[in-house]
């Protein structure tokens, strides 16, 4: 894994748990360099199904101070806020939104406007 700096060390060669959703898909983040044998960016948001398969990375975060995630919530069926040190957000449709801290995306990664 990779510490904050981008240096490689082992002691962070872990993924941070932040949620099981109600489809039972484990979504994490940290200084992971690689998911079932695949290079991934450390620090961004991933889930993989509850069979294990998939590593899938969703979004890009970055902007901010260290662009990480740090949280994330469920808070309706594949609604959810993900919070972190980010203030952009690129969807993987490539639509580039400002998220300063704080995203309120749908399960695919969208990003969705909420009505208070």
């Amino acid at each position: 894994g990779r510490d904050e700096s981008g240096n490689t060390d082992s002691f962070y060669n872990h993924a941070t748990l932040l949620l099981v959703d109600s489809s039972e898909r484990v979504w994490f983040t940290g200084p992971v360099t690689s998911i079932n044998g695949r290079t991934v960016q450390p620090w961004q948001l991933y889930y993989i199904a509850s069979d294990g398969s998939g590593g899938t990375q969703v979004g890009t975060f970055s902007g901010g101070v260290g662009f990480n995630v740090c949280s994330m919530k469920q808070f309706g069926e594949n609604q959810f806020i993900v919070g972190g040190w980010f203030t952009t957000y690129i969807d993987g449709s490539g639509n580039n939104t400002g998220a300063n801290y704080l995203l309120f995306m749908d399960a695919t990664g969208a990003q969705i406007s909420l009505t208070w």
